[in-house]
């Protein structure tokens, strides 16, 4: 159901507050979505992703699924957020 929400949400702090949204529901589709958007071709709703992604850290699937996306993206602003936002793996 948020997700349908989120082709509306234009401003980045609505981005934001909706992919943690999506995030916290921890569910396997909710996390697949904010890959794809971690994936996808806008760096910024990436980063935003990546962000709301950050409460699985601790979460070993989670974790190397998103550091594999970082790693394909070679984006310098996903890449620095990835080190800072899971840092330590325990």
């Amino acid at each position: 159901m948020l997700k349908q929400h989120w082709p509306a949400a234009r401003n980045r702090p609505l981005q934001n507050v909706l992919l943690l949204a999506i995030s916290i529901t921890r569910q396997s589709a909710a996390i697949d979505f904010l890959l794809e958007i971690l994936a996808g071709r806008d760096e910024g709703a990436a980063a935003a992703a990546l962000s709301a992604l950050a409460i699985h850290k601790h979460n070993p699937n989670v974790r190397d699924r998103i550091e594999a996306i970082v790693k394909k993206r070679s984006s310098r602003v996903l890449q620095e957020g990835f080190a800072k936002s899971f840092a330590g793996k325990e």
